[in-house]
C-alpha cells in the first residue's frame, strides 16, 4: 500500500481476513482496519465502511490495549475521509483517553499524533500543534521513517493553514516521499479530507477575526 499498489494490498489484506478468520485469531480486527486505506484510495467506500463496521464487532471490552488503539485510530481517520468533523473530534478524544499516560507505547505513532495534531488545530492550538508534530518529525528522522513521513505531511498541513504556503525546509522534507517510492503513503496522507477540512477551518477563523475586528 505504501508504494501505491492498492491492488495488491486488498489481495494480501483479504487473505489476511480469510487466514483470521479460519482460526479466530484476536488479531483479525487488524486484518480488516488494514484493508480501509487502500479502499478508500481505490475509491471504494462502501467497502472501506464495510471494513471498519466488521472490525467494530471484534471491539470487545476484553481486547487488547493496542487493538482498541488501533482501531479507534482508523476509526476516526476514516470519519475524517468522510468530512464527519464531529464524529472525528468524538473519537479523537477517546483515543486520547484511552492512551492517557501510555502514549509512548502506541502501536501507531505516525497516526495518533497527526490525530492529535488535527483535533488542536481545530480548537485553535496552532502553535501547539506545529511545536509538537516538529520536534516529532525531528526524533522519528533516523528511526520511525512512516512515522516521520506522517509528521512531515501535518507540518505542510498546517503551515498552509496559518501561512498559506509550505516552508522551503519542509517542501524539501516532503521530497523522501519521492526518494522513498511512498507513493501510497504520500496519496493517503495528502488525501483532500484532511486540507479541504482544515481550509475550511481557516475560513471560520478569519471570519471570526473579521468579526472581532468590526465590533
Amino acid at each position: 500500500m505504501t508504494r501505491g499498489d492498492y491492488d495488491s494490498a486488498v489481495r494480501y489484506g483479504k487473505l489476511s481476513v480469510k487466514h483470521g478468520e479460519s482460526c479466530s485469531s484476536s488479531y483479525l480486527l487488524v486484518a480488516y482496519t488494514n484493508l480501509i486505506d487502500p479502499y478508500m484510495l481505490q475509491g471504494d467506500e462502501s467497502a472501506a465502511m464495510q471494513c471498519l463496521e466488521t472490525a467494530q464487532k471484534w471491539m470487545a471490552p476484553e481486547r487488547r490495549w493496542r487493538l482498541r488503539l488501533q482501531f479507534i485510530a482508523e476509526a476516526a481517520s476514516f470519519a475524517l475521509m468522510q468530512r464527519n468533523v464531529g464524529l472525528a473530534m468524538d473519537l479523537i478524544a477517546q483515543l486520547e483517553s484511552v492512551s492517557r499516560e501510555r502514549e509512548i507505547a502506541i502501536p501507531m505513532p505516525g497516526a495518533y499524533w497527526k490525530l492529535k495534531a488535527f483535533k488542536m488545530a481545530q480548537m485553535g492550538q496552532m502553535e501547539d500543534a506545529y511545536s509538537t508534530v516538529s520536534k516529532l518529525a525531528t526524533l522519528w528522522r533516523n528511526t520511525l521513517v512512516l512515522a516521520h513521513l506522517d509528521m512531515v505531511a501535518t507540518k505542510a498541513w498546517l503551515e498552509r493553514l496559518d501561512q498559506g504556503t509550505v516552508r522551503p525546509e519542509t517542501a524539501d522534507d516532503l521530497d523522501l516521499f519521492r526518494r522513498l517510492g511512498a507513493v501510497g503513503k504520500r496519496q493517503l496522507l495528502g488525501f483532500p479530507w484532511f486540507w479541504e477540512t482544515l481550509v475550511d477551518l481557516r475560513s471560520r477563523q478569519k471570519a471570526q477575526r473579521i468579526q472581532e475586528w468590526s465590533r
